[in-house]
């Protein structure tokens, strides 16, 4: 499991799917769309399936703009956006 704390726009990625935060309401629900599908709300009541076998729910940041994404997604690489970016960039950029 891993907790990413996550603004509105920003991503992480699980294997090679990328997934957006689209909005947040706070204490409430967020969205998450994971490519170009529809957008999943979240909330800190349930697991929510994103993708087969890659389960997310939320948790409130003390930030006033902010989500925490807890993500389970056994033997999955789970990573934020940042980093798989510089991990992925091409040789000699």
């Amino acid at each position: 499991m891993l907790v990413l704390t996550l603004k509105r726009k920003h991503d992480f990625y699980i294997d090679d799917s990328r997934v957006v935060v689209k909005y947040i309401r706070l204490d409430e629900e967020a969205g998450l769309q994971v490519g170009g599908d529809p957008i999943v709300k979240i909330t800190s009541d349930d697991w929510t399936e994103i993708f087969p076998g890659a389960f997310v729910r939320a948790a409130w940041s003390q930030s006033t703009n902010a989500v925490r994404v807890i993500v389970n997604a056994p033997g999955m690489d789970v990573v934020p956006g940042t980093l798989y970016r510089r991990n992925n960039q091409p040789v000699g950029e």
